[in-house]
């Protein structure tokens, strides 16, 4: 049983971020995909003197797969020890996409609706290089459900622009 108490909003977050990293759909992951996971969302997490304590305790075998109630622990634990702090560095540009999601989510239902996205095509364009919204919205709605919620968005945007970074 997990010893600590976790939200049900927190659990969702975790479900969700979980079934992202289980591609195999068999309920377990490997060590070493939740850590390139957590790195594609912060990418100096591992410069944080306490994650490396909590990974350590996790990685003595990467090949090891874990179930979501062990994923779990590790998040808390990495919670705690401010895992996603993100290091503002004037030479780096991060992009603010809790800003934007914001801003493009008008009525604030907690997700992007095809019209939210539309009325934002030409911010996108301009912010992320993204040329049709629409498409876009339908490419990283990952449940189908025809709105993007923040994870989405969010992958959406770091995949977009992880793309514009790699030479062709």
């Amino acid at each position: 049983a997990i010893s600590k108490c976790i939200t049900m909003e927190k659990n969702d977050y975790y479900q969700d971020m979980f079934t992202e990293i289980d591609v195999e759909e068999d309920g377990e992951v490997y060590v070493k995909d939740v850590v390139s996971h957590l790195a594609n969302i912060s990418p100096h997490f591992t410069d944080n003197v306490k994650v490396k304590r909590v990974l350590e305790k996790y990685e003595a075998d990467t090949m090891r797969t874990i179930v979501f109630e062990e994923f779990s622990e590790m998040m808390e634990d990495l919670e705690e020890a401010d895992w996603n702090k993100r290091r503002r560095r004037s030479s780096e540009k991060k992009l603010d996409t809790q800003g934007a999601f914001g801003v493009i989510d008008i009525n604030k239902s907690g997700s992007i609706s095809k019209k939210e996205i539309k009325m934002a095509a030409k911010m996108l364009y301009r912010k992320y290089g993204i040329d049709d919204a629409l498409a876009w919205l339908k490419k990283y709605d990952i449940d189908s459900d025809g709105k993007l919620s923040l994870m989405e968005f969010e992958a959406g945007i770091r995949q977009t622009m992880a793309k514009k970074m790699t030479p062709a």
